[in-house]
């Protein structure tokens, strides 16, 4: 009776401790791709963004010149205008990469925006698009 008792208490410990285990394993799994879908999303956004401050710019420089803005200070402007721009996209792979949990890097395949647009090409037609 008493050896009953102790084989039923450890089984039932067994099943406990092998549910939490897979529970564990499956919910990492679950975050895993909610994080890699997440940072997608994230990137797909910063590149909507990038693209719709670039046609904005655009705009800004064909009215300069119909207003009558000297052609040098408009290609002034659009140099400045491109470097910030470059500079804030580089920001925003840094923020990513450097917020981007750490369990989790290896999703990240890129160091720049020519790369994370490049990564955004790639998997365009992949499992994110649903």
């Amino acid at each position: 009776m008493e050896h009953e008792t102790i084989v039923l208490i450890l089984t039932f410990l067994i099943g406990w401790t092998g549910h939490a285990v897979y529970s564990f394993i499956l919910n990492l799994g679950r975050t895993s791709y909610m994080v890699k879908y997440m940072g997608y999303a994230l990137m797909c956004c910063s590149k909507l963004v990038s693209e719709q401050v670039g046609d904005f710019l655009e705009i800004k420089y064909k009215s300069l010149n119909m207003m009558g803005v000297e052609s040098n200070k408009v290609k002034t402007m659009r140099i400045q205008d491109q470097r910030t721009i470059d500079a804030i996209q580089q920001d925003m792979v840094n923020i990513m990469i450097a917020n981007y949990p750490k369990p989790f890097k290896h999703h990240i395949e890129f160091k720049n925006w020519d790369q994370m647009m490049k990564h955004i090409e790639n998997n365009q037609r992949s499992d994110y698009v649903r």
